[in-house]
């Protein structure tokens, strides 16, 4: 990769973009993820970003950083204010190819939503030091059975019954 550049609404810069050299080189976990150099690197580096991102060996691991260093952002003061994030990147090659990708709505909103796989996904990774396979499936279970219950008592009783087991 020769460039990997963003546009950004105004409003983020100072959030996820500057100062530079720190959003290149974040020094924790917290750092990490109000960056968009060191998110996107990692994200490519590694395929996806779960609940294991930003842990200190990702933080400092060379071919990371090295990405990072080629994320660059510009200001679009046609994207959209927090009431909506608009993502995009521009990935240009060092033999000229070029890759792009708009998502015009955030993944998980209202405009732009999960598949319950996805969402169970998600939650399966996690609960997974929390719960046992069987009781994230019965969790899952009462959840989704939630528009025919009278109440969520089941929903609580799973619940209290993992927080317990937990201690």
């Amino acid at each position: 990769m020769a460039t990997i550049a963003c546009p950004v609404a105004p409003y983020i810069v100072g959030i996820v973009c500057e100062p530079l050299a720190e959003k290149r080189r974040p020094r924790s976990d917290s750092h990490g993820r109000v960056s968009l150099p060191y998110t996107l690197a990692e994200a490519l580096a590694r395929g996806r970003l779960g609940r294991d991102a930003y842990q200190p060996a990702f933080l400092s691991d060379p071919a990371i950083l090295a990405i990072a260093d080629r994320v660059e952002y510009r200001v679009d003061p046609a994207y959209p204010g927090p009431e909506r994030f608009k993502g995009a990147v521009e990935i240009v090659m060092r033999d000229g190819r070029s890759y792009a990708a708009i998502e015009e709505n955030n993944r998980g909103s209202a405009a732009n939503p999960m598949s319950v796989a996805d969402i169970v996904g998600k939650f399966d990774e996690n609960a997974a030091d929390i719960l046992a396979p069987d009781a994230r499936r019965r969790l899952v279970d009462a959840v989704m059975a939630l528009p025919a219950s009278a109440d969520a008592v089941r929903i609580v009783d799973l619940t209290l019954g993992a927080g317990a087991a937990a201690c």
